[in-house]
């Protein structure tokens, strides 16, 4: 796959206007215009042919993600060595120099930033209101979104966190009040999934991927999970 988009971001007939909004299927139906294309475009930029680099990149977003989880962990009154136990398990998590090999899902790893990203500046909104901190993190739910499509279970995260987070007398309140705070994140995610399922053409049928439910899907399954 790395290879696929390393030329397809070099061929040039390819606009990011077309990865973003595609008119045509493609080779490799992912739609993933943020984790997969605009990532190879700006690490092929920056570092040519030099792997190294866009370990590095891969590198710096999961420690990013880290300190996102670590700040989210505050939010919620933890100790700070909860909260630096929760990063460091992170920084543990593939890819990291534990399992290189894994810095080839580059689309999750942009995903997990935006996600914890988005979490942390909700929390932080509902406890110290400041302007632009909400538009952030819808930003930083779209940009999830068009990285992996396992942001579209962000919503239902944020509302238990929102839950969770908001101090109100009765439990009905509080869903209430962390409904309020939260369907923005449900809208966007149902626009960006019909879209997804409705807007974007389907993979064009090709030799290079063939889909087989082998038994290593139970393996994929697992580790996603």
């Amino acid at each position: 796959d790395d290879f696929f988009f390393l030329a397809q971001v070099q061929d040039p007939s390819w606009t990011f206007r077309e990865a973003l909004l595609p008119t045509r299927p493609r080779l490799i139906g992912a739609y993933r215009p943020i984790g997969l294309d605009a990532y190879f475009l700006l690490n092929f930029q920056l570092f040519r042919w030099n792997a190294l680099g866009y370990y590095l990149v891969a590198l710096a977003l999961q420690a990013a993600t880290a300190f996102a989880l670590v700040r989210m962990t505050l939010d919620y009154g933890l100790k700070r060595r909860v909260a630096w136990t929760a990063g460091a398990f992170v920084l543990l998590a593939a890819p990291s120099t534990l399992a290189s090999y894994a810095v080839a899902e580059h689309n999750y790893i942009c995903a997990a930033f935006c996600y914890s990203a988005c979490l942390g500046l909700l929390l932080t909104a509902l406890g110290q209101p400041r302007p632009g901190l909400r538009d952030a993190s819808y930003v930083a739910l779209t940009l999830g979104l068009l990285s992996n499509e396992v942001c579209a279970t962000l919503p239902a995260v944020a509302l238990l966190a929102a839950y969770l987070k908001i101090a109100e007398d009765t439990w009905r309140s509080r869903l209430q009040a962390a409904a309020s705070a939260t369907w923005p994140y449900f809208a966007l995610t149902v626009l960006y999934l019909d879209f997804k399922l409705s807007g974007v053409p389907l993979r064009q049928d090709s030799w290079f991927y063939d889909v087989d439910l082998g038994t290593d899907m139970l393996g994929n399954l697992l580790g996603n999970l």
